[in-house]
């Protein structure tokens, strides 16, 4: 793309989305038919979403994937002639291997720490029974009056607590991720070969020379920003495992490596994954240390370091652009949290930030994709 080109660009992005266009490109005012029409589609869109959460799970997965990893592909194609399919194959392969090898490594640390995390519970109780004790007896308190201006009642019913196995649900949870799993990396495989079959059929079925060109500038456009934006939070994750990894190896924390990959994992869920992470090293570090500043010093320097990473890191590396409104955020979580649970969660921001560059690409959109950013 040429410097004049880019200026273009770059002065479009900058000036202000114009609102007239988005109800041109609505077609107008809308009735109160039209306007409960919407609403009544746009209710069945979020249903038919909701129910077909096996199936978009995994396809928005392959789907984001490919959009982070097919500048590698391209790049296997354009620098060492490697033909797409070959290259998809050796960029999954790496990826998977990668993924593989780091589960495999993690799993004796996380199984140990699960294995010993029923005595982690009992040392922490014991270091705070003395706070044990007052919350007991406040809840005795309140049983006592709560007794006394109860009326008695005869009719005493019978509650029998039956303990459910954990094994069939983790059988099926296995099978579950596991399906998942294949379904995902089956399609990122064939997104990954077909490299720019789809572009191109675009391109030919648009009938006009100029369309033609327009199509081909936004979609590279919006490859490109969701592509950046996906590899940058990527590194940014990483950055941020491997400064809390360091940070807990230094605090003496057992299982730091343990504790910096799952803060990288968290990381890609705003708000609540930082909670999670916090809460968990509070919990490690009341059970391994005895002193009350030290047991203190482990969550502050968790959270100090995702805060700088959520509030400094991020802003200023992606720009005021790419970065979504907090509440909009939020929202995501949960509306896909709803829908689709754990995956809903994790794909929340993706989706939505997809969704935004999708936005500030089309003219028509940019309104949209304003009150979507920060």
């Amino acid at each position: 793309m040429s410097e004049e080109s880019e200026t273009q660009d770059k002065q479009e992005h900058e000036l202000p989305p114009d609102v007239t266009r988005l109800g041109k490109w609505l077609g107008g005012p809308l009735d109160v038919r039209s306007f409960m029409l919407t609403g009544l589609f746009v209710l069945a869109v979020i249903a038919a979403i909701y129910v077909a959460k096996p199936i978009l799970v995994p396809m928005v997965l392959a789907v984001l994937s490919a959009i982070m990893l097919g500048p590698l592909v391209r790049w296997l194609r354009w620098s060492l002639h490697i033909p797409s399919p070959v290259g998809a194959a050796f960029v999954l392969l790496v990826v998977v291997g990668g993924i593989g090898a780091s589960a495999y490594f993690l799993s004796t640390p996380a199984t140990a720490w699960l294995q010993d995390m029923p005595n982690e519970m009992r040392e922490m109780e014991r270091k705070f029974h003395g706070v044990r004790e007052r919350v007991e007896g406040l809840r005795q308190a309140s049983e006592q009056v709560e007794a006394i201006t109860k009326a008695p009642e005869d009719d005493a019913v019978e509650v029998r607590v039956t303990k459910a196995t954990i094994t069939p649900f983790l059988l099926g949870q296995t099978w579950y991720i596991a399906a998942n799993a294949f379904l995902t990396i089956g399609l990122l495989y064939f997104l990954l070969a077909a490299d720019d079959m789809f572009l191109v059929k675009l391109v030919r079925v648009i009938p006009k020379l100029k369309d033609k060109k327009l199509a081909v500038e936004v979609v590279n456009h919006v490859h490109h920003d969701v592509a950046l934006y996906f590899v940058t939070i990527t590194l940014i994750n990483a950055g941020l495992g491997v400064a809390i990894g360091t940070a807990m190896w230094l605090l003496g924390v057992p299982n730091p490596l343990l504790w910096g990959i799952a803060a990288a994992i968290l990381n890609f869920i705003p708000f609540g994954g930082a909670i999670v992470g916090v809460l968990s090293v509070a919990v490690v570090a009341a059970a391994n240390f005895e002193h009350v500043g030290q047991i203190l010093l482990v969550p502050a320097v968790y959270y100090t370091l995702t805060t700088i990473e959520g509030s400094f890191i991020t802003p200023m590396v992606l720009g005021k652009r790419l970065v979504l409104n907090p509440v909009v955020i939020f929202l995501s979580i949960m509306l896909w949290g709803w829908m689709w649970g754990i995956p809903g969660i994790f794909l929340a921001v993706p989706i939505m930030s997809a969704v935004k560059i999708t936005c500030d690409n089309i003219e028509p959109l940019r309104v949209v994709g304003e009150f979507l950013g920060r």
